[in-house]
């Protein structure tokens, strides 16, 4: 079982905007998240929201997903990948961890790293686009405690560097793992993009 933990608690500071709800195509920027999550083969799906977290909520309610609320959310993100974990079954063998400010991340890419993790020994999988490390990340469950107990200023990267010898790193020919929308301009190119395809 792989749960997948979609990281949507934050402020937006640098978006000037609620990141969450910004339209992306026909939907929302997390809505487009939870769709390429929800086509995927992972198991169960926890979003940790945070920040104005019942306007988030109530357009996110219909869909199968567990909603957690992380209350330090303004202690950054690993704070929210703390309460996610948290909230896996004990059942579940490793965790997903996405983040909803990466919408052009598709179930494809999802299932890709979900396989390499089923065929690999490692117990890390990370996507690669040009050398250049991304999200998401897959965890083993063997790590839970580490997790929970992650430096919040190396987040994640601390267990990441700490174990070398269980990262499998893939590569992806697209560069959606790595395109974060953290600003307006970000968010606007990312539209284009959007647009584009549509009308190939």
């Amino acid at each position: 079982m792989i749960s997948a933990v979609l990281l949507a608690a934050g402020e937006s500071r640098r978006m000037g905007r609620l990141k969450q709800l910004l339209p992306f195509g026909p939907k929302t920027v997390i809505e487009t998240c939870l769709d390429a999550l929800l086509a995927s083969r992972v198991d169960d799906i926890i979003v940790v929201l945070g920040h104005r977290y019942q306007e988030i909520q109530s357009h996110i309610e219909h869909f199968p997903v567990r909603i957690v609320i992380n209350q330090h959310y303004s202690q950054g993100m690993s704070s929210s990948v703390i309460r996610g974990v948290r909230a896996i079954p004990s059942a579940a063998r490793a965790a997903l961890i996405a983040v909803v400010d990466q919408p052009l991340v598709t179930a494809d890419i999802i299932d890709r790293l979900i396989d390499a993790y089923r065929k690999s020994e490692k117990k890390i999988v990370i996507p690669v686009y040009r050398g250049r490390g991304g999200h998401p990340i897959i965890i083993d469950l063997s790590f839970r405690q580490k997790i929970l107990t992650i430096d919040p200023e190396r987040g994640l990267r601390q267990i990441v560097y700490s174990h070398p010898q269980d990262v499998l790193r893939v590569d992806v020919e697209t560069d959606a793992v790595i395109q974060n929308m953290n600003t307006w301009a970000d968010y606007q190119r990312l539209l284009q993009r959007i647009s584009s395809s549509m009308k190939e």
